[in-house]
């Protein structure tokens, strides 16, 4: 049977120009700290305020490190950092 696995579903969007080298369909929505606790309102039912996260964007520096498998989350090569994209 088996130990229990947790489900985390990653919301994408469509993917940014300086992402697609890396994968050219899309791009996870990643939230910044100050947006939690809007994204988890469980009492939020207008979704005019969330708008702006939906927009593909990379708000804060990325550093991207190539991983030789799924399995094996060893480092493949040196790593890229991505910039934000200026506001």
């Amino acid at each position: 049977m088996g130990l229990p696995r947790r489900h985390s579903p990653i919301i994408t969007l469509p993917s940014h120009p300086r992402f697609s080298h890396i994968h050219p369909k899309s791009i996870p929505l990643m939230l910044k700290p100050e947006d939690f606790d809007m994204w988890l309102d469980p009492h939020l039912t207008n979704t005019d305020p969330l708008q702006h996260l939906l927009k593909t964007s990379i708000r804060e520096p990325l550093l991207v490190e190539p991983i030789k498998s799924p399995a094996n989350l060893e480092k493949a090569e040196e790593g890229e950092r991505i910039e934000a994209d200026v506001a």
